[in-house]
């Protein structure tokens, strides 16, 4: 289980929320954090109760300090196995090697998620798992994706033995994110079986806060770091 992600900072997280005037800078590193903490320990819990190994992949080199500071604020501890250090000079590049590095590391499959869908849960990460290990694909080169209502993805799952390249698949066309269609493309021009689960949506722009605030009144067990944060900023 492989979370991907940025170390939070002023001016590298949600800088859309700043962009819109929905956030100020500090506040988007608040909110950042607490999407952080809240994914944080669900997929500890994921990997606690399925015996499975969480690899935190942090950008930049110096942004390892404030993602230990997190995990050390939660309310219940979790269990890293391992901090890489993505390597590349874009997205697609630091994909390619947090997905290498563990497969390097000797793990045979790895499902990865970012830090912008905070009420993830782990029934979505289940669903990657089951389809990594399905015995009907065993024989398959396959790639999972849990799509994001804005055309773009909040989770791909791989084996280690599938030679899947991400350079240039992360993508926006005015404005809209094509990521889920480029990766579509990429799976037929390598022969590979692209798998869907469980669509849900990351939190980019304002729309999307509100897609969350809704989601929260709905679901009042949801993001409680999400929800204390959202309250005391927007009073929610």
């Amino acid at each position: 289980m492989i979370l991907f992600t940025k170390s939070p900072a002023p001016d590298q997280v949600k800088t859309r929320l700043v962009e819109n005037g929905f956030l100020n800078a500090e506040e988007a590193v608040e909110i950042y954090e607490a999407f952080l903490s809240d994914i944080l320990e669900t997929v500890g819990r994921y990997a606690a109760r399925n015996r499975a190994d969480l690899v935190v992949s942090y950008f930049p080199e110096d942004g390892l300090d404030k993602i230990l500071e997190i995990l050390k604020s939660l309310r219940d501890p979790v269990k890293v196995a391992r901090f890489d250090l993505q390597e590349g000079s874009s997205f697609d590049q630091r994909m390619n090697s947090a997905f290498s590095k563990v497969f390097v590391a000797g793990y045979q499959a790895a499902v990865i998620i970012g830090g912008d869908s905070p009420t993830i849960s782990e029934k979505h990460i289940e669903e990657a798992f089951a389809l990594l290990r399905d015995p009907r694909h065993s024989n398959l080169g396959i790639i999972v994706v849990g799509p994001c209502s804005d055309g773009g993805v909040y989770l791909i799952g791989l084996k280690r033995d599938v030679p899947f390249n991400f350079s240039g698949v992360f993508q926006k066309k005015d404005e809209l994110d094509i990521s889920l269609s480029m990766l579509e493309s990429r799976s037929r021009e390598l022969s590979i079986q692209l798998l869907r689960i469980s669509t849900l949506y990351d939190v980019d722009i304002p729309k999307d806060m509100e897609v969350l605030r809704e989601e929260l009144s709905r679901n009042p067990e949801l993001a409680p770091h999400t929800r204390e944060v959202l309250r005391r900023l927007k009073g929610f």
